[in-house]
């Protein structure tokens, strides 16, 4: 029979309340950048102390104790604390940061903010057998047999006993006692590898919250002052800030790291990828990143990250100019063009995302960067007018409904006051109901009709417009009505509707307000739009061919 070897150093040890106390004052415990915040509030904390005083067990402590520095740690109840010496080990707290943290600021009385108040948990000296002895609200009690807690860890008995005079000397006096002699068990990991302390606080965290990837690799991954990837992708965010694209993750940054790399975004093997290696390709990835952000608002004019169908697309493309940083060819960008909108129409990164740009990586991005045409794909587009209209509910978050936003925001739409440019923000564009989305037929003009919400909220009745035009201009008034108004004072009006897929307002039934008929023609210049971005296989792909006289109507 086997035996199964054990990598880690494992000591149990004790720790009283005042060792706690100066070793986390000397910087020597620290908590992780992968640990969640302090979320316990005080009377959850006022029962840990009370079962501590009554001897009740609350579980072990476990400590990773290495010379390891991690760049991004979390102080104890967010308290500046010292680092520790360079000749000391520091513990990383694995399990029992919640507890660790709430003992420790009860031990100073610690104030962390409005709601963590840690003066005010208090021994009650006049508790029965089924009182707390611990208490976090005074209301109804004696005052006078009230001690803050952290005073009887900090004062002498001495002067307690005077400084409280109606408290029992003796049992303040068992009570300090009891408190100083108290030890609380700890776990301690000793010279283990980053890899296996994280394994480890996974294994122990598998109930609890979810650990961020993101702060396990900001952990792994830090050289002293060579290389911290918190304030890389800080530097990435600024720049992605500035040009609209605000809705990027730190993630999404890292997997598109890892495609260039190591060609494979799965998390598992992300978090193996050695710290060398952010700080020896780290720059090259930040320059071909950025450049497929410019790619995106200016080849396909998403000039707002909100309007991206999946932020996910942006790691194939870096992955592509990662290896090709000269600007594509146009074959390239025709090849580009037809695989960014396949993942659209497809909704092919709606599930099994890590897997699919996986082998989007090496099936579709790097055919493209040796010129050769061999992609064949598994999934047929579908781009004929029913298809379109049975997936036209408009949502801002589907994916399928941003891809046509996407077609609308690539005519660079003006505005139908004065052909001045629509300004697309992302704050503008999250929610169905947002000012940058107007529905061209209203709302309240379809209902009067009859119409329900299903044909009113069709993508194809969307335009892209301001908020002062939508909110205040439009309103609720017929097409034929502010159509006509804006005639009067904009010469160019046709020219501006052309840049919303809009044509003739005779032949796009605007002038007689024939909603049907609009939603037919606008449904018919979105098919036409994705076929100019697509590479077409007739024998593959649905096309309007036999059923182009498909038409749209509408009961109500």
């Amino acid at each position: 029979m086997s035996t199964v070897r054990s990598e880690v150093n494992v000591k149990p040890e004790v720790l009283t309340f005042n060792e706690l106390k100066v070793d986390i004052e000397r910087g020597e415990i620290k908590i992780p950048k992968f640990q969640r915040g302090f979320v316990w509030e005080i009377d959850k904390t006022a029962r840990l102390l009370d079962s501590i005083l009554r001897r009740y067990p609350i579980g072990s402590f476990v400590f990773w104790e290495t010379n390891e520095r991690l760049r991004s740690v979390r102080n104890i109840g967010n308290i500046k604390l010292p680092d520790a010496p360079s000749d000391r080990k520091v513990s990383y707290i694995l399990d029992g940061q919640q507890r660790l943290t709430s003992i420790y600021a009860s031990l100073i009385g610690a104030k962390l903010d409005q709601d963590h108040d840690f003066t005010a948990i208090y021994y009650n000296f006049a508790a029965k057998d089924d009182e707390p002895i611990i208490v976090a609200s005074t209301e109804g009690l004696d005052s006078s047999l009230l001690i803050p807690f952290y005073e009887l860890i900090s004062n002498r008995i001495t002067e307690l006993i005077k400084k409280y005079p109606s408290c029992p000397s003796d049992q303040i006096e068992d009570v300090t006692v009891q408190l100083h002699s108290y030890s609380f068990p700890v776990i301690k990991l000793k010279d283990a590898s980053i890899d296996v302390a994280t394994e480890i606080f996974t294994r122990i965290n598998t109930g609890g919250v979810p650990l961020d990837p993101f702060d396990i690799l900001v952990a792994k991954t830090f050289i002293e002052g060579q290389f911290d990837l918190e304030e890389k992708t800080a530097e990435i965010q600024s720049n992605l800030e500035k040009v609209g694209y605000t809705t990027i993750s730190n993630y999404t940054v890292v997997q598109a790291f890892a495609a260039c790399v190591i060609k494979d975004i799965r998390s598992k093997s992300i978090l193996n990828i050695p710290r060398e290696v952010f700080l020896e390709f780290w720059e090259k990835f930040k320059r071909s990143f950025e450049f497929s952000i410019d790619y995106f608002r200016d080849y396909f004019r998403i000039k707002a990250s909100r309007l991206l169908p999946y932020p996910g697309l942006l790691i194939p493309f870096t992955y592509f100019f990662y290896l090709h940083p000269d600007r594509p060819s146009h074959f390239q960008e025709r090849q580009l063009q037809d695989y960014f909108w396949r993942v659209i129409l497809t909704r092919r990164f709606s599930s099994a995302q890590e897997t699919k740009i996986n082998s989007d990586l090496k099936d579709v991005i790097l055919p493209i960067v040796n010129d050769t045409n061999n992609i064949s794909y598994k999934e047929p587009v579908d781009i004929t007018k029913e298809f379109l209209n049975n997936n036209s509910w408009f949502n801002a978050g589907n994916a399928f409904i941003k891809g046509i936003l996407c077609i609308y925001a690539a005519q660079n739409p003006l505005s139908f006051a004065n052909n001045s440019d629509v300004n697309l923000r992302n704050d503008w564009l999250a929610k169905r109901n947002s000012v940058n989305y107007h529905h061209f037929f209203p709302q309240a003009f379809l209902k009067k009709q009859g119409f329900n919400d299903w044909p009113i909220n069709h993508v194809a009745n969307i335009t892209l417009v301001d908020d002062y035009l939508n909110k205040r201009v439009i309103r609720a008034q017929a097409p034929s009505t502010y159509v006509s108004e804006f005639a009067k004072h904009n010469e160019k009006l046709r020219e501006a509707l052309e840049t919303h897929l809009i044509g003739d307002v005779t032949e796009f039934g605007i002038q007689s307000d024939n909603y049907e008929l609009f939603i037919n023609k606008r449904l018919q210049m979105i098919e036409n739009e994705l076929k100019k971005r697509l590479i077409l296989r007739s024998n593959f792909d649905r096309l309007d061919n036999s059923d182009s006289n498909y038409e749209i109507h509408f009961e109500k």
